[in-house]
């Protein structure tokens, strides 16, 4: 899922618990990745207005996603895949780094939800766009894995990396945080049960044919790659984290609204934190 996962442990975990734990990755790959055509995302994405049924999990995803949408007054969108595209990023890293001849002029993207009928599990891509889950997707799975993992194994202190994100799967961590400021504390104590996710502009960049630069952050407003900034939020739902900390870094300001989240922002004005930050930083 675009990413390498680490499983570590104090010593107690089974290699069968990794190997169930790689095959739930595997499936959730198979949902969600918009690189591969038989992927649920592909087949809405290739029929954009029209309303298809999806799986109970998929439909799950896609609920929180609006749900996520919503909060953050369109600053997290999915429907940022066709922008992506558009701007180089077509295929999985893992067959071609981004790039395109021409870098596009932006169009703002539609504030609309993906969850067309929920009782009949319908979802639609609105014409004109294209969904990319990208990191919520990873997330979201990393939720499910650490279920699999508590329930195969009883050892006290395992952690899932995801990447630069992380889950307590169990026990506390003490994790080191990324930061772009030395004022700032690198280091935040990770409950039990807890999320940490990042999102950043610098994570992936690239530059086209034509000298224009891009990165992976699309703003749903413009439909550009967004300013410059940087984010990390901690929840209890992994998914929620990445989502937030997106929104975070495509829209610093929101970090004074969302006064109840566990986030840092940095931009180049300097950090901002939340009281429930400074609650969990060391």
């Amino acid at each position: 899922m675009g990413a390498t996962w680490r499983l570590r442990h104090s010593g107690k975990v089974e290699i069968e618990v990794v190997g169930a734990l790689a095959d739930a990755i595997a499936h959730d790959e198979r949902m969600w990745s918009r690189f591969l055509a038989r992927s649920e995302v592909s087949r809405l994405n290739r029929a954009p207005g029209v309303p298809l049924q999806v799986s109970t999990e998929t439909l799950d995803l896609l609920l929180a996603c609006d749900r996520w949408h919503e909060q953050t007054d369109g600053a997290f969108s999915v429907l940022v895949g066709g922008a992506l595209t558009a701007y180089g990023y077509r295929e999985s890293q893992r067959v071609r780094p981004p790039r395109t001849s021409r870098t596009p002029a932006p169009v703002p993207i539609e504030r609309a939800l993906v969850v067309d009928d929920a009782v009949r599990r319908l979802a639609c891509v609105p014409e004109g766009t294209a969904i990319d889950l990208g990191g919520v997707a990873r997330m979201w799975s990393a939720d499910r894995a650490a279920a699999i993992v508590r329930t195969l194994s009883d050892d006290p202190a395992i952690l899932l990396e995801v990447g630069d994100d992380m889950v307590a799967v169990r026990g506390d961590h003490l994790v080191a945080v990324d930061s772009a400021s030395t004022d700032s504390a690198h280091a935040v104590v990770l409950r039990d049960g807890q999320a940490l996710a990042s999102s950043s502009w610098s994570a992936l960049l690239w530059s086209n044919d034509d000298g224009a630069s891009a990165h992976h952050l699309i703003d749903p407003t413009t439909g550009a790659p967004a300013e410059p900034a940087s984010a990390v939020v901690i929840a209890r739902d992994a998914g929620e984290a990445d989502a937030l900390a997106t929104a975070l870094a495509v829209r610093p300001s929101l970090v004074s609204r969302l006064t109840t989240t566990c986030a840092m922002v940095h931009t180049d004005r300097g950090e901002r934190h939340t009281a429930a930050w400074e609650a969990v930083a060391v």
